[in-house]
């Protein structure tokens, strides 16, 4: 067990998780450092940090970034770095320079790429006969017109996103267009035809995936609320998202043409992944050698934007969650922080639609005296007494400045309850007494990503991530 303070830097600072991390190791007697390449940053202004260091962008300067990082940790005897965000990739990759003065938790870069890539997950999790929707890996455009008239003909709705994603900044829902199954006036493939580009994975029970017409419910990152005719009606921004489909509309028949240029390639690839109607579960683990020591599956009802990141979680008490995690986990030596997006369908049947090889949102369930730090800095005792930290039953947070716009929107809708009931007993995870700057640091890290995103011509949820976020290119 950890008895000394120790010296922990954390990456990713401008994240509500970094602050919230940094709040717990404090209080728990460390002393916290970040590294941040935002000039503005929720870390920068905490009283919980004892400093911060910009660094060059790890997406557009991963070399310059890693060389940075080392030159902190052996200027200011760093004894750990616990990346957060995407900024997770970068550092795998060169962890073996940053092992030689910290330790450093993470896994090797090969097996975080596998999970990252959508594709490659599902491929992994159906190789362990755990349920996953029928996914298909598109790279071409004639693999993508294949794809959606083959949908369209066996009668299925689909989700179309890139393999390297987060967020859902980048998702095609059929119901974006009109609910129901992409129609194509084009004739599917001919049996025994495959286009180039495309590689199909089955489903959950190894002869194929779920097939039929369903719906969806959203994930952490967003997606759209199923309907009874078996298509999706988008949420509107901040708009609660009901555990089943309750909604119907006619269906209207359009195909979605495929990206243009470089954004459809061999390189850049896309996934066509089949609807599963249910409820979405969330969750968060920290795992020591492929064994779970802290875990929380939660729900996510509010987000900003149609397809931006949650600002509302709600722990679930949810075994078959944290029993679909460690199929998954066991026997791959994983250590770090890790999380997956699961659609459970009536019956209790959990299917696997994401996985986020880094920390989410679940680590705001983990109030202080809970032993989220022991799981981080001592994961090895809790995997030999067979331990898992979990949050309090009941626990919520939120973010509350864009949940307050959540509710406004459904004020304006005439239907304020289920915000209200949400938002009671809610902690916000920004906001404290004894360190509110960075709750007044939130506006200048919005701004700021508002005057990228005028700048780089992308939403202000891409702009968020632009120079962390990694698509798999060379390091």
């Amino acid at each position: 067990m950890t008895t000394r303070p120790l010296r922990i830097l954390l990456t990713g600072g401008r994240a509500p998780i970094a602050l919230e991390l940094a709040r717990l190791l404090h209080r728990a007697g460390h002393r916290v450092f970040a590294a941040e390449s935002a000039r503005h940053h929720l870390c920068r202004r905490s009283a919980a940090v004892e400093r911060s260091f910009h660094v060059p962008p790890p997406r557009q300067q991963p070399q310059d970034y890693l060389a940075v990082l080392e030159t902190v940790i052996g200027q200011w005897d760093i004894d750990l770095l616990i990346p957060l965000c995407e900024e997770t990739f970068v550092i795998a990759g060169g962890a073996e320079r940053l092992k030689i003065r910290c330790r450093v938790l993470v896994s090797p870069l090969e097996l975080l790429h596998e999970w990252h890539h959508k594709y490659r997950f599902i491929q992994r999790a159906a190789s362990l006969r755990l349920p996953v929707p029928r996914t298909t890996l598109l790279n071409s455009r004639e693999a993508w017109q294949a794809t959606m008239s083959l949908a369209a003909a066996e009668g299925r709705s689909v989700v179309l996103k890139p393999a390297y994603s987060r967020f859902a900044s980048r998702v095609i829902l059929p119901a974006a267009a009109g609910a129901g199954p992409w129609k194509s006036p084009a004739a599917a493939e001919p049996p025994g035809e495959r286009p180039r580009g495309l590689r199909e994975c089955d489903g959950s029970d190894g002869r194929g995936g779920p097939g039929g017409p369903g719906g969806t419910t959203p994930l952490e990152s967003g997606r759209a609320i199923p309907s009874r005719s078996g298509g999706s009606i988008p949420l509107r921004s901040g708009r609660a998202m009901p555990p089943r489909g309750d909604l119907a509309m006619p269906h209207r028949s359009i195909q979605p043409p495929p990206p243009g240029g470089s954004e459809l390639s061999e390189a850049a690839p896309w996934v066509a992944q089949d609807y599963i109607a249910g409820r979405a579960v969330c969750t968060y683990s920290v795992v020591h050698d492929g064994r779970i020591v802290a875990h929380a599956a939660y729900g996510s009802r509010y987000r900003t934007g149609k397809t931006g990141a949650s600002v509302h979680f709600e722990y679930m008490e949810h075994e078959g969650a944290q029993e679909w995690v460690r199929r998954f986990l066991n026997g791959t030596g994983f250590s770090g922080q890790i999380g997956f997006d699961l659609i459970e369908q009536n019956g209790g049947k959990l299917y696997g639609i994401e996985c986020n090889p880094r920390a989410t949102s679940g680590i705001h369930l983990f109030e202080p005296g809970i032993g989220l730090e022991r799981a981080l800095l001592s994961p090895g005792e809790l995997a030999a007494e067979g331990a898992v930290i979990r949050p309090r039953p009941g626990s919520k947070a939120m973010l509350a400045l864009p949940m307050l716009g959540c509710g406004w929107r459904e004020l304006l809708r005439g239907d304020p309850r289920s915000w209200l009931a949400a938002a009671r007993g809610s902690r916000d995870a920004v906001f404290r007494t004894d360190d509110f700057r960075p709750w007044l640091e939130q506006a200048l890290v919005v701004y700021d990503a508002f005057r990228s995103a005028r700048r780089l011509g992308i939403t202000l949820t891409e702009a968020l991530t632009y120079d962390i976020e990694w698509n798999g290119e060379p390091l």
